[in-house]
């Protein structure tokens, strides 16, 4: 059984060609916890980019999943829309930053 939260955003057109980073936090993780994030932008499933992390699996304390996005993957959409899920934590909080 999960938890879940959907969380939508908006990109300002002009800032496409920025980067962009979605975090989700948790707070009490431990052996049996899991989260997962999946990102779509416009309608379509987000490739995020190298190094992201989209699920976590028995991590300890603190932990979090993220997407980093933007350049090319942003092709003119600006909606950006995530499932997030979890189990066996407290979601904490999320993020959504520009560079």
């Amino acid at each position: 059984m999960y938890d879940w939260r959907e969380i939508t955003c908006t990109v300002p057109a002009a800032a496409t060609a920025r980067r962009f980073q979605f975090k989700a936090m948790f707070t009490g993780g431990h052996d049996d916890t899991s989260a997962s994030i999946a990102p779509t932008l416009g309608e379509a499933p987000l490739a995020c980019a190298e190094g992201s992390k989209l699920s976590l699996f028995g991590e300890d304390g603190d932990v979090h999943v993220f997407c980093d996005f933007g350049g090319a993957a942003m092709a003119g959409r600006t909606t950006f829309k995530v499932l997030i899920k979890w189990s066996h934590a407290e979601f904490a909080d999320f993020d959504f930053l520009a560079d």
